[in-house]
């Protein structure tokens, strides 16, 4: 059985399972682990054949390679997939499907790899738009559930290269 250690809380499984469901057609078993240390080393004690790690960079993505080698994920850094800095660049890439225009309008337009905190600016719209803060729980599982994984491969390596990988292990 293919195995994701994926950073979050338990919340989001849900959103993920929606997610990956979308290419993957094969069981799976998804185990959110907390924060990113405890997805990193629950993914390197697991012994599963079949295993990847989601985890946000939390760095700017010329960054990459420097942070797979201090995670020392050895052989199996090619199982690796980074959020880009934040999952919520990944809602910024695809805002037109999530949100009202003027909200997408707002988010902008520029390659949501290079975007500094997406989180924070993601926040920072909603809240001016309809008065109210993203929430990380509530909001990030709506969201994950509506993003198109095709259009994520296209546009975020990691998730081409994850996808690759989980479709032919």
């Amino acid at each position: 059985m293919i195995q994701f250690h994926i950073e979050g809380d338990n919340d989001l499984r849900q959103g993920f399972k929606v997610l990956l469901s979308q290419k993957l057609k094969k069981p799976f078993n998804i185990n959110m682990s907390g924060d990113r240390g405890n997805a990193v080393n629950q993914y390197k004690k697991d012994t599963a054949a079949h295993k990847f790690l989601i985890i946000d960079l939390e760095k700017h993505p010329s960054e990459r390679e420097a942070e797979l080698n201090k995670l020392s994920l050895g052989g199996n850094a090619d199982k690796a997939c980074f959020m880009v800095q934040k999952m919520e660049a990944w809602f910024i890439a695809q805002a037109d499907k999530l949100f009202e225009a003027e909200v997408a309008g707002k988010l902008g337009k520029g390659n949501p790899e290079y975007i500094d905190n997406p989180d924070k600016k993601l926040k920072e719209v909603l809240y001016n738009h309809r008065g109210k803060a993203y929430d990380k729980k509530g909001d990030a599982i709506k969201f994950l559930q509506k993003l198109n994984l095709a259009e994520l491969e296209n546009k975020f390596k990691d998730v081409e290269k994850l996808v690759v990988n989980f479709a032919n292990p």
